[in-house]
């Protein structure tokens, strides 16, 4: 009876496992199409502007290089955004690394029966 109890829980931790796996493909391909999105969705933006018939804009008809220096300004706010919060998310990133190596170290520490410093302490750590 208990072989059968440890059967069905090794088949749940390998079903967990999957979901996992199939949960960071997904994660993974969201991640892809929100990139593209942040790409396009300004240029489209002022494409759909510059291709309203409105006399404010230049008695109805824009210049091209209105469309090129909006176009133009749209993209470097774009990349600069972009690379922003891309270092930042890296940062946080490089964080949450450090302390779960400092838990992993600390649990090492403890499973051979060696003592803590405080001052090694994950949970002492602050972001």
């Amino acid at each position: 009876m208990n072989y059968n109890a440890s059967l069905a829980s090794l088949e749940e931790s390998r079903h967990g496992i999957e979901y996992t796996r199939l949960a960071l493909i997904q994660n993974n391909r969201v991640k892809r199409l929100t990139q593209l999105a942040f790409l396009f969705i300004p240029l489209s933006t002022i494409a759909s502007l510059f291709g309203m018939n409105i006399t404010a804009l230049n008695s109805g008809v824009a210049s091209i290089w209105m469309v090129v220096v909006a176009a133009g300004c749209a993209y470097i706010f774009v990349v600069l955004f972009w690379w922003l919060l891309s270092s930042a998310t890296e940062r946080k990133r490089l964080a949450v690394q450090s302390v779960l190596q400092q838990k992993a170290r600390n649990l090492r520490r403890k499973l051979q029966g060696r003592p803590i410093a405080p001052s090694e302490d994950a949970e002492s750590f602050t972001s």
